[in-house]
C-alpha cells in the first residue's frame, strides 16, 4: 500500500524510491542490545536472497543507552519535557514552538482533541470507553504530559489534575 501512493499511473516499478518504515519502540524490542534493529525481505528459495524491493524496515531501541551512539542523543531528546535540554537544534526549535508559542499550543490542542476523539471512538467501539478521570491517570503515570497539558488534553481543571497526580505518587 506504500508503494501504491508512491507512483502515478503508467510509471514502472523500477521508479520506486527506496522506503523506509521506522518504529521507535519505548524498550528493546529483541532484547540484543543495540541501537538499531534492520529489517530486510529476502527470499527463501533462493537461499535468503534479499528480495530487493526498496523497502526497509527498522526498529530503534528506545532504551539504548550509550551516549556515543546517536540513538542515544535521539532517545535522550524525545524524553526531554522542555526545548532547553534538547540537544539536536532543529527538533528544539521545532518543540519550542509546539510548547512554547501560542501558535503552536493552538496547533497541538487541535492535535490532541482530534487523537482523543479518535481514542474515544475506538474505546467506545470496543466497549471499554474510558472515563476522563482514567485517561488522565494514564497520561500520569506515563509521565510524558505538564499538569497543563493534561488538563487541557481530558478537559479537568488544573486542580483535579492535581489531585490525581498526588494520588498517583502515593
Amino acid at each position: 500500500m506504500i508503494d501504491r501512493t508512491l507512483l502515478s499511473k503508467g510509471e514502472d516499478f523500477e521508479d520506486l524510491v527506496d522506503t523506509y518504515v521506522i518504529f521507535i519502540t519505548e524498550n528493546d524490542k529483541f532484547g540484543k542490545g543495540i541501537p538499531l534493529y534492520h529489517i530486510e525481505r529476502r527470499i527463501e528459495e533462493m537461499d535468503y536472497t534479499l528480495f530487493g524491493d526498496g523497502a526497509h524496515i527498522i526498529y530503534v531501541n528506545g532504551e539504548y543507552r550509550n551516549m556515543e551512539h546517536p540513538v542515544r542523543s535521539l532517545m535522550h531528546d524525545f524524553n526531554c519535557k522542555e526545548a532547553k535540554d534538547i540537544v539536536n537544534p532543529l527538533l528544539a526549535e521545532e518543540v519550542r514552538y509546539l510548547k512554547e508559542t501560542e501558535g503552536g499550543r493552538s496547533q497541538m490542542c487541535k492535535l490532541l482533541e482530534e487523537m482523543r476523539k479518535e481514542v474515544a471512538v475506538e474505546a467506545e467501539a470496543k466497549g471499554k470507553a474510558e472515563t476522563t478521570m482514567e485517561l488522565a491517570l494514564k497520561m500520569l503515570a506515563r509521565g510524558r504530559d505538564s499538569i497543563e497539558e493534561i488538563a487541557e488534553m481530558t478537559g479537568l481543571s488544573l486542580e483535579e489534575v492535581r489531585e490525581l497526580a498526588k494520588k498517583e505518587t502515593v
